[in-house]
């Protein structure tokens, strides 16, 4: 798990993080435990999932980008600032 940390965003997870934050729509199971170890959602004693900070981040952006220049988003997202997506 630890290098998929590491590799950022991938589209899949993007796209599962918009469609939480835009619908409430769950996330995959082959994509939660990434997602949570990611630090970008959480899960609630009810099992519903919720995104967290840089979820959200993530998500914004998604907006205004392109998704697949996005999955390039280093996953240490205080670099945020000195990397610029084109």
């Amino acid at each position: 798990m630890r290098d998929a940390v590491l590799a950022g965003p991938t589209p899949a997870e993007i796209v599962a993080l918009v469609r939480l934050a835009e619908h409430g729509s769950g996330v995959p199971p082959h994509l939660t435990l990434p997602l949570i170890s990611k630090g970008w959602i959480m899960i609630t004693a009810d099992g519903s999932a919720l995104l967290t900070l840089a979820g959200r981040v993530l998500v914004d952006q998604a907006q205004t980008v392109d998704i697949d220049k996005l999955a390039g988003t280093p996953a240490n997202l205080t670099a945020w600032g000195a990397h610029q997506v084109a």
